[in-house]
């Protein structure tokens, strides 16, 4: 019975990368813009994808924010993986024609494409059949 619930507790997790907080060393969080390496990103989904075969786990989502191009280096190296879906999500705050110019800036072939809505902070929310109409196709929404 343990194991049995502990597998249900973990079966619906998932994981995410903010690179904005990983600042460094004389980074100050929130004052200076951080960065992940997509051989962090590679390390970070080959690790989920060894958790999911070891714990016969359904496929997991590996989600990387990202609103600027520096947020994720060498995107273009970003590995897909078989049980772990790699996805950048652009998660910009604001009007919706800077967000889609961003999006259309970072969207990267070979991993999915992830689009960030924030009810509070978006200047004015875009509507379902706008983020339908984005190209690249937008893989992942995720609205907070």
């Amino acid at each position: 019975l343990g194991t049995q619930r502990r597998r249900n507790a973990v079966t619906d997790v998932d994981l995410a990368i903010d690179p904005e907080w990983n600042v460094g060393r004389r980074g100050v969080p929130g004052r200076s813009v951080g960065s992940v390496k997509a051989s962090e990103v590679n390390a970070a989904s080959r690790a989920l994808q060894r958790i999911v075969a070891e714990e016969e786990l359904p496929p997991k989502v590996l989600v990387v924010h990202q609103f600027r191009k520096g947020s994720v280096k060498k995107r273009r190296q970003v590995k897909q993986r078989g049980d772990v879906a790699v996805t950048l999500n652009f998660d910009g705050i604001g009007a919706p024609g800077p967000k889609i110019a961003g999006y259309e800036a970072l969207s990267t072939d070979g991993v999915f494409n992830g689009f960030s809505i924030f009810y509070r902070l978006d200047t004015q929310v875009m509507k379902p059949r706008e983020v339908l109409a984005l190209d690249p196709v937008v893989d992942f929404l995720l609205y907070q």
